[in-house]
């Protein structure tokens, strides 16, 4: 059985088992992840390198990683075989994202991109996967990224009810431009950065704090957010926001 600590080995896609390994990483990602609880991963991602710099990132972090794999299927059954928490995916298609998420619906799937367009990410919203980032993300966003994940599952431990970011993924189209000049709905100025805020992970204390405001109107703000696109969660909000081109 593969190990689910630092010292612990991880599965490969062709059922080998080899040393996870454990590398002198960043000390702040390493106490961040250890103190949150990140759960246990499974990486899957057709390049070579990338995988194993996505397992080596993640446990110098102190994630344990419990299983790797070249393609979703066998990522799929060692996520299952190992009760993983979080299944990161990379180089998947919008369909194969929507097979992880419903073959695995006790996993958070976090899905790395390289450029997506807007329309790729609608659509990836669409499926309920946990949340997505960029391929080029830093050995400490990842670490982040996937411990929020973990974090961001329903109590009885199904997939996630937030979606997380890493904060280059996503930004407000033409901040400086009128509420509506893209023909969406009339949103103020506070609620397109709530918007932005929100669409970085940041909970309704830590937009509150960058924002300085309380969270008290945070909470009032999403309301008048959500009436204003049409939606009753933030999953739905950030959903109509890329679509409408809120968000970019």
């Amino acid at each position: 059985m593969p190990g689910t600590s630092r010292k612990g080995a991880t599965n490969s896609e062709n059922g080998a088992s080899g040393p996870a390994g454990r590398s002198n990483g960043p000390r702040r990602a390493r106490s961040r992840a250890t103190t949150n609880g990140p759960g246990k991963v499974v990486v899957v991602d057709p390049l070579p390198l990338f995988r194993a710099g996505a397992v080596a990132a993640l446990t110098a972090g102190g994630v344990p990683v419990v299983g790797e794999a070249m393609h979703l299927g066998k990522g799929v059954e060692l996520a299952r075989a190992e009760r993983a928490s979080v299944l990161l995916l990379g180089g998947a298609s919008v369909e194969e994202v929507t097979f992880a998420v419903r073959a695995v619906p006790s996993c958070a799937v976090v899905v790395l991109l390289s450029q997506p367009s807007r329309a790729e990410l609608v659509e990836l919203l669409g499926t309920g996967v946990a949340g997505f980032a960029l391929r080029s993300l830093t050995a400490d966003e990842l670490v982040a990224t996937v411990a929020a994940a973990a974090q961001g599952r329903s109590p009885a431990g199904g997939r996630a009810v937030e979606p997380v970011f890493v904060p280059l993924l996503v930004g407000l189209a033409q901040p400086d431009a009128p509420p509506d000049a893209n023909g969406g709905p009339v949103l103020t100025l506070k609620e397109r950065e709530i918007l932005a805020q929100l669409a970085r992970g940041a909970s309704n204390k830590a937009i509150a704090e960058a924002l300085f405001v309380t969270t008290a109107t945070v909470k009032t703000h999403l309301a008048h957010i959500y009436a204003k696109v049409g939606a009753r969660s933030r999953h739905e909000a950030l959903t109509q926001a890329f679509a409408m081109g809120i968000l970019h």
